[in-house]
């Protein structure tokens, strides 16, 4: 199980409001992190020499949902789709919403454009997240 908090900000379900704090825990079929990507830039000299300035080491986190039912996937739609800008949330990889065991608060990298229909109506989702 992974846990996830975010505000509400589009695709608003029934019975949730714009601007309010929600927490979910989604099961995850796939859990990849942290990774490291390094962000650089090289410059190589006329003689060969290399000069490397380090910018940043980004931990990434990479995840794909279980088979969600049609309510279950409209739900965590509405989570992507608020967190889709930019917008910083908090995640917790093996914990739950009732117990946490190692919160982190990220932004969302990229996700699935259309979740991926495994059966007649039962999707999975993708998506990765970079932690700050």
């Amino acid at each position: 199980m992974t846990a996830f908090s975010y505000t509400a900000q589009r695709s608003v379900i029934s019975g949730h409001s714009v601007g309010t704090n929600y927490d979910i825990d989604q099961p995850m079929s796939v859990i990849n992190g942290p990774g490291g990507v390094p962000r650089k830039r090289e410059r190589v000299a006329l003689d060969g020499t290399t000069q490397t300035v380090h910018h940043r080491l980004e931990k990434t986190w990479t995840f794909r949902t279980t088979d969600m039912e049609q309510a279950d996937m409209e739900a965590f739609l509405e989570f992507l789709d608020s967190v889709s800008f930019g917008e910083l949330f908090t995640f917790d990889p093996y914990g739950t919403v009732a117990s946490p065991s190692s919160p982190k608060t990220g932004i969302l990298v990229s996700r699935d454009e259309t979740p991926d229909r495994q059966y007649v109506e039962s999707w999975q989702i993708g998506f990765k997240v970079r932690v700050l």
